[in-house]
């Protein structure tokens, strides 16, 4: 009796936490579009970062209005807000990076990833199922990690000659590839530096700008990233089908301490904004997750474009350079899986993209046990009942101290 009254009081437990998630709790209210026109254009400060998203229908044929911008002294671009469109440059040749965890392939034209492949993962359950490929864009205007000096437009993206077409990464090691482009009318020349590592997901970015003008330059720096769904690389969708029991599945990101999540079909609503520090704006899946991570003193704006697309942009502000003068900007990529052991070593907060709601705290201890047993015997199957055997021993050592 005392057996059934236990469990009736846990399903009423469950009841009541779901109703008041779902009921009481209130959503983020869209801002409206004039308000983020004009913080979208603003300035925070270096310990400030904000976060926009804004749906439009991706048929649109405002794609050809799109703002021309330049680096020029006195012209900085506003976040673009459409998907930019370019014509593949057939001159830009394609940069193999290898290492034991990936395969990611890089393009001279605007120096975005073009593909990055998972070597241990694949897009669904069978064995002879292939290999988790991240990037879903085919335009290089939405490759991810693209850089920009005028605040993320999109409109023009420069031409990153590499020193080198193969890049290969043994265990154990690290490679750096340089790459640079040099913008004779504008008068700027970017210095990209990219560090691979072989023993995690993580890709370090180093931008040098220079003023190689005899003008002063206003400038705008800014990392792009474009994602859709992680869907597309999986016949018929498989164990990868977004949002798949109660899962999330969209943009992300971790603003002030605190973990935002922003569900596509709300962007319907219209564009809205979040302010504060931002530690990382991602896209994240049920299992995978592309992360863009700012350096120090970067501030962000996180957009939403179309049906599925994401763009996500992060941007250093506007910075006034003199002639000769020399910047330098950092950032982070991650593109992995959404693997708390994972997340946890890379470190940047990127663990909180694993969230379980109201049952967090619970939930992620006996996540951790998991793996710690699923690591010693290697069978998820007897890893769950060493955690029930476990979970049970404890609530009987409980019950017969009662």
């Amino acid at each position: 009796m005392d057996m059934q009254r236990a469990f009736l009081a846990i399903m009423i437990s469950f009841v009541i936490l779901i109703g008041y998630q779902k009921y009481f709790v209130p959503p983020v209210l869209p801002v409206a579009p004039g308000q983020v026109e004009q913080q979208g254009g603003a300035t925070t400060g270096t310990s400030g970062q904000s976060v926009q998203s804004v749906q439009q229908n991706g048929d649109m044929a405002a794609q050809q209005a799109l703002p021309q911008t330049s680096v020029r002294a006195g012209q900085v671009g506003q976040p673009a807000v459409m998907q930019p469109i370019a014509k593949e440059d057939s001159n830009a040749r394609k940069i193999t990076v290898d290492t034991p965890l990936y395969t990611a392939i890089l393009s001279e034209q605007g120096g975005g990833l073009k593909s990055f492949v998972l070597k241990k993962y694949r897009t669904a359950k069978e064995k002879d199922a292939p290999a988790m490929e991240m990037i879903t864009a085919t335009n290089p205007a939405e490759f991810p990690m693209l850089f920009s000096l005028d605040n993320g437009a999109g409109t023009d993206l420069p031409f990153f000659q590499a020193e080198a077409t193969s890049v290969r990464v043994e265990e154990g090691g690290k490679a750096e590839l340089k790459m640079t482009a040099v913008q004779a009318e504008e008068g700027v020349r970017i210095e990209r530096y990219l560090t691979f590592t072989s023993d995690t997901y993580l890709i370090d970015s180093r931008y040098v700008v220079s003023n190689i003008g005899t003008v002063p330059l206003q400038i705008s720096p800014a990392l792009v990233m474009t994602n859709g769904p992680f869907t597309s690389g999986a016949a018929g969708g498989g164990y990868l089908s977004g949002g798949a029991a109660g899962m999330f599945s969209g943009p992300a990101a971790y603003v002030n301490g605190k973990l935002e999540e922003i569900k596509v079909k709300k962007l319907a609503d219209g564009p809205f904004m979040l302010q504060g520090a931002v530690r990382w704006a991602a896209h994240v899946d049920n299992y995978f997750m592309c992360a863009l991570i700012p350096g120090k003193g970067n501030t962000g704006t996180f957009s939403a474009v179309g049906d599925n697309k994401v763009r996500t942009v992060l941007t250093g502000g506007i910075l006034k350079m003199a002639p000769g003068e020399t910047e330098e900007f950092r950032y982070e990529g991650f593109f992995g899986p959404k693997k708390l052991a994972y997340l946890k070593e890379t470190g940047y907060d990127l663990a909180e993209a694993i969230n379980f709601g109201w049952f967090d705290i619970l939930a992620k201890p006996m996540l951790y046990l998991l793996n710690f047993f699923y690591s010693v015997v290697g069978n998820y199957g007897i890893a769950i009942i060493l955690v029930t055997c476990l979970v049970k021993g404890s609530f009987w050592v409980i019950g017969q101290k009662e």
